[in-house]
């Protein structure tokens, strides 16, 4: 009866049924990768000295410290665009918040990356702080003139490490 009832309809909406059906199959969320497009802030725990990813209201707590890393805010970008030729390279300079999980404060951390030159960028400078070391590794995606980027499309890449005391 179901079968014969199934064949009657046009094919639209029999599509429309199969993946109805199919769609209920899933009984488990589908949740980002870090880095990954989202709408909401994310949190995750990274390992020291790991290269990752993070989007702009995301989260780090940096595994065996009590350090947390948010990635608050663009501050600004001026790098150069990839389809056009600067005099100047520009930068990116991003607001990270770091905090810990024994008080309340909270810390204001400028990182910047400059745009393209004629030498790569090799070694981005390691920003001390406290018994963290932070390496802003780059910023994606690279501006291209007259494409606006959202804030929310930006993805930074970094290593944090647990310094040590000699």
């Amino acid at each position: 009866m179901i079968l014969r009832s199934f064949r009657s309809l046009p094919p639209r909406a029999a599509l429309f049924v199969v993946v109805l059906a199919l769609g209920g199959c899933r009984e488990f969320p589908l949740d980002p990768l870090p880095g990954e497009r989202r709408d909401e802030p994310q949190s995750f725990t990274v390992q020291p000295d790991s290269m990752f990813e993070f989007r702009v209201g995301d989260t780090v707590a940096i595994e065996g410290t009590n350090k947390f890393v948010q990635f608050r805010l663009i501050v600004g970008d001026s790098r150069c665009p990839s389809n056009v030729d600067c005099i100047h390279p520009g930068q990116a300079d991003i607001l990270l918040i770091v905090s810990n999980s024994l008080d309340d404060a909270e810390y204001q951390v400028l990182a910047t990356m400059p745009g393209r030159v004629a030498q790569p960028f090799l070694s981005a400078d390691t920003i001390q702080f406290e018994d963290l070391g932070i390496r802003f590794m780059g910023l994606t995606p690279y501006p291209l003139a007259g494409i606006q980027t959202r804030e929310s499309e930006y993805v930074a890449s970094m290593t944090i490490s647990a310094l040590t005391e000699d």
